[in-house]
């Protein structure tokens, strides 16, 4: 009966679909074997294959929806894939929330929680964000005395969490590391978050891989419940990713990994391409299966993102296909410099929202790099094309959302000394640097934390008796708001947690502050925070038993890429980002800029074999967001560190057949066609 019930929710999501399985993914999704890599091309349905091999796994084998572990790059992805299952599975007695669709952060964030104990962690441990990492890099650097002008925070912080992904410790780093230095910060910041009761995102996955190093029953306990799992972006997994996953697997699970080696383009964030390109020799009796059918792009775009990889070496050959029709030319413009370049787009963008009827949010621009940016906003705005930059300063990373959220981390544990010193004085309440440093300084002679000494004012002969009653003050505040949060986290009091942040706002000072204040951004800063407490009335709508802890854990495993509009939802908008930003979304119209030898490729990657096919990758990446047209532009100069630099046509452009193109140039603001003489004129630069 549930079979019947199963295969008729089946059939009745398909037929709401597009298309149905084609032959690979039918292929892909009724493989029997215990190892499977589906090889899944841009575009070509890799989410529709994860979800109907699950909804197949729970039809046809005695597997209950909790004894699948399905890992995604993002929570947005992990939300979709559940919502996806739901509509399957609504018709049957199988529930897809129980099935852990999770990041590699948040799953083991999961089990870490559960065996805090085991792991030899306290069970309120938090976990720094970025921003909270580097700012105990500063703190450090600070304490030895280290210019970081001289050597910045951020290098050691990136430094850092490489050795981590690779799953080094400060003692082996010491060997290999060109500075000393990199060294003791390296080992003073890991003793500072254990001091903190604290985990970095590198941590949540090493501590876990730990666990299960040392405590087999525990291990074994995993093993036995994923019977099936699945990873997707398979291609950007790093090291200590890849260790988790053997940590997990056993002869008797199934292993299913889905990705695409032409769109490996993390190696910075550590992610190794090996992981993908040596999956057949890694996992026994594995099986790769092709998907070649793209369902996104017309067949002119894919010919010219096949011509771009085609030269990289690999034993998976891959030649997108799709049949949505041949569609329009690829539009190649060579301009004189970076302003007519950005002329040029705009005028275009004009011509096709006011003519054809497309919306700013149908248009998208790449750009290899951030600062690229803006000859395109001038352009935009001098046109009056409503436009949005992805990744400007985050709604979580503004500064009035961080000091909430720092307030709320301090009450849930309260050794935690980056949040605790971010707020000590904010709003002001007469607790000046001096009087904070001989606290600090107490803290560091008797080796304790900032909270403790806090608690010990009293025995701090230099601090005046106001500046003691003040911090005496501030601590009664925290302890009160630390009762209200256990209570709501053991269900003893009615509070429930949008209250108890909106106290937090209130009691700390914050609205006071932001409504008092002449500033009229304070005013948007207020709307800001008002905007945070609907957050968590929305996260307490959709979420069991909501409590302090886990209010906290959502918001800090929320990644940049969670943030990003979904193309199609965000009305009224141009869409400007970096290339490495446009992973995973689609617009109509792509404008892909800067398509110059030493831009697009970077100069950085020249004399770089393996970073040169990577930066190949990306290209491929830009060129398959678009759907209906593609542009791609260059530009003859262009301003590099205040200098004029001329450059040369990138190769990528090159390996475009001729025949794909309508190629013209855009000088004093007029066009010409070159479809003739392109090809002759600029064939003769080498490709890498």
């Amino acid at each position: 009966m549930r079979q019947t019930l199963l295969i008729n929710a089946i059939i009745k999501y398909v037929s709401k679909d597009f298309f149905p399985l084609n032959p690979e993914q039918k292929a892909a999704v009724e493989y029997e074997g215990k190892s499977l890599l589906v090889l899944a091309g841009a575009g070509s349905g890799k989410t529709r294959v994860i979800t109907y091999r699950i909804a197949h796994i729970l039809q046809y084998k005695n597997v209950q929806p909790w004894q699948i572990l399905a890992i995604t790059f993002t929570n947005k992805a992990a939300s979709e894939l559940k919502r996806r299952l739901y509509k399957i599975l609504s018709d049957t007695q199988k529930d897809a929330n129980a099935i852990w669709a999770h990041t590699f952060h948040a799953a083991c964030l999961r089990i870490l929680r559960k065996e805090h104990d085991k792991a030899g962690l306290v069970s309120n441990f938090v976990i720094y964000d970025t921003s909270d990492s580097l700012q105990l890099i500063k703190n450090i650097l600070r304490d030895l005395a280290v210019d970081d002008k001289r050597f910045r925070p951020n290098s050691f912080l990136s430094e850092i969490s490489s050795l981590k992904s690779e799953m080094s410790e400060p003692e082996e780093a010491q060997g290999y590391c060109f500075e000393k230095l990199l060294y003791d910060v390296f080992r003073i910041y890991n003793n500072r978050l254990k001091m903190a009761n604290a985990l970095d995102f590198d941590d949540i996955i090493l501590r876990t891989i730990d666990l299960f190093k040392n405590s087999c029953e525990t291990a074994n306990k995993y093993r036995q419940q994923f019977k099936y799992i699945f990873v997707d972006e398979y291609q950007d997994t790093n090291i200590a990713q890849y260790m988790l996953l053997k940590s997990l697997y056993s002869p008797e699970n199934y292993i299913t990994v889905v990705g695409d080696t032409d769109q490996s383009i993390y190696s910075f964030r550590g992610a190794d391409i090996r992981n993908i390109q040596e999956f057949e020799a890694d996992w026994a009796g594995a099986k790769t299966i092709i998907l070649n059918q793209n369902y996104r792009s017309t067949n002119t775009i894919l010919q010219a993102a096949n011509s771009i990889i085609k030269d990289i070496s690999s034993h998976y050959k891959k030649e997108l296909w799709s049949d949505l029709g041949v569609g329009e030319k690829i539009v190649i413009c060579e301009t004189d410099n970076d302003e007519a370049e950005a002329q040029f787009i705009s005028n275009e963008i004009e011509r096709l929202i006011n003519i054809e009827n497309y919306k700013p949010k149908d248009v998208a621009c790449f750009y290899r790099a951030n600062a690229m940016s803006r000859p395109i906003e001038q352009a935009l705005i001098e046109k009056a094309i409503p436009y949005k930059i992805l990744g400007g300063t985050k709604f979580y990373d503004r500064k009035e959302i961080r000091d909430i959220m720092a307030y709320l981390k301090v009450i849930n544990n309260p050794f935690d000394d980056i949040s605790l010193l971010r707020v000590i004085n904010f709003p002001a309440r007469g607790l000046g640097k001096t009087s904070v440093e001989k606290v600090a300084q107490f803290a560091k002679i008797n080796n304790i934390s900032f909270y403790d000494a806090l608690n010990k004012v009293e025995e701090i002969t230099n601090l005046s008796l106001a500046a003691k009653r003040k911090f005496q003050d501030f601590m009664q505040m925290l302890r009160f708001a630390k009762i209200t949060a256990d209570d709501i986290s053991n269900s003893k009091t009615a509070t429930d947690i949008v209250s108890f942040v909106n106290d937090v706002v209130e009691k700390s000072g914050i609205r006071q502050y932001f409504e008092f204040s002449t500033d009229p951004q304070d005013q948007v800063r207020l709307e800001n925070v008002e905007a945070f407490v609907n957050v968590a009335k929305s996260w307490k709508d959709d979420t069991p038993s909501p409590t302090l802890e886990k209010f906290l854990e959502m918001l800090a495993l929320m990644s940049d890429t969670d943030a990003l509009p979904i193309s199609g939802k965000d009305n009224g908008f141009v869409t400007l980002m970096t290339l490495h930003s446009a992973k995973g979304l689609e617009y109509p119209i792509v404008f892909f800029m800067g398509l110059e030898n030493g831009t697009t490729p970077s100069r950085l990657s020249m004399d770089n074999l393996e970073e040169l096919n990577e930066e190949r990758r990306l290209a491929y990446v830009g060129v398959t967001r678009a759907k209906e047209r593609l542009y791609l532009t260059w530009a003859a100069s262009r301003l590099v560190w205040g200098q004029v630099t001329h450059l040369t046509v990138s190769p990528y452009v090159n390996d475009i057949d001729l025949g794909l193109t309508i190629n013209q140039v855009f000088k004093n603001n007029k066009y010409t066609n070159n479809n003739n003489s392109f090809k002759s004129k600029y064939g003769f630069y080498n490709r890498y």
